[in-house]
């Protein structure tokens, strides 16, 4: 009865590196462990408050470009159950990062705003289908039965 909500928390939990304002990737060989963060105060992030929206998305631009991070990242802010997609490149998308960044330091002074790597990337993406198209994937298994793999 308690194993499902036990197990969304436990997972929702697990954290093996501590926050910090920016951690690179940790690889163990080729085995990507943590992807590239950074975590930053919902009240540094001026632009999100500029009210024209081609001002907004071009300091947004600018901030993006300005802290290194890459085009494409997920976020996730105080207020939202999980991270969403933000393509740098795409208004509405920054504006949806906009609308929640203002929404977490609303009232709250130590808001804290997390963006993470989109790794892989969408030119890196490697699981491909009969007819070429190129997916994300984040762990493929294969499992073959040794008695019937010579049939």
């Amino acid at each position: 009865m308690l194993s499902e909500p036990l197990a969304g928390v436990t997972v929702n939990s697990f954290a093996p590196f501590p926050a910090c304002r920016h951690r690179g990737r940790v690889t163990i060989d080729r085995l990507v462990v943590a992807r590239e963060t950074w975590t930053v105060p919902a009240a540094e992030l001026t632009w999100a408050g500029r009210r024209e929206e081609p001002e907004r998305f071009l300091a947004a631009r600018a901030w993006r470009a300005d802290t290194g991070l890459p085009e494409r990242v997920f976020a996730k802010t105080p207020g939202e159950m999980k991270p969403f997609f933000v393509d740098f490149g795409s208004i509405p998308l920054v504006n949806i990062l906009a609308k929640a960044v203002r929404r977490a330091s609303g009232g709250d002074t130590g808001a804290q705003v997390t963006l993470t790597e989109v790794h892989p990337d969408t030119g890196q993406t490697w699981l491909t289908d009969t007819a070429g198209e190129r997916y994300s994937c984040e762990l493929r298994l294969i499992a073959v039965d040794p008695l019937s793999a010579g049939r």
